[in-house]
Formats: structure tokens, sequence, C-alpha cells
């Protein structure tokens, strides 16, 4: 059973992988960023990063989740709302 399971996860993470943007792929190959990781968060927990970057003075009809996080106290939020590395 513990084999079916690990398969299991390594297909997923094979679907995972495949289905990953240029953009990602690109920035991989470079060495630009890090192994995707997988995280389990908090409930709201992007709603309280979406009023972080709202309070820089965004307009709320422009906003956009950003694909990449850059500023230190953004991250920080983020890593404070993990539950459980996947």
């Amino acid at each position: 059973m513990l084999i079916f399971q690990k398969f299991s996860q390594k297909i997923g993470q094979l679907a995972v992988i495949a289905d990953l943007n240029t953009a990602y792929r690109s920035c991989r190959a470079d060495s630009r960023i890090d192994q995707l990781e997988l995280k389990l968060m908090q409930k709201d927990t992007f709603k309280l990063l979406q009023q972080m970057l709202l309070s820089t003075g965004t307009s709320s009809s422009q906003f956009k989740m950003p694909r990449l996080l850059k500023n230190p106290q953004q991250v920080e939020l983020m890593e404070s709302m993990v539950i459980s590395n996947a």
C-alpha cells in the first residue's frame, strides 16, 4: 500500500509540473526561482495578502494577485500562515 501511495504522489507531482506555464519553466531553467513547493495555508491567507497589497494604494478594481512575492513582509506573512508542507 505504501508503494502505491508514493507512486500516486509522484504521478500527482508530475501532473502539476507538466501543467506549469512557460514563465515558471524559464525561471527554473535560469535558477531565478527555487523548486516548486506546495503548502497548505490557513483560511483567508490570500485575503490578508490582498489587504496588505491594497494598503499600498493599489485600486481594488485593478488588483491582480501576484505570481511571485519579492517583498520580505509579504513573504513573511505567507510563511506565517502555513499549516503544513505537502
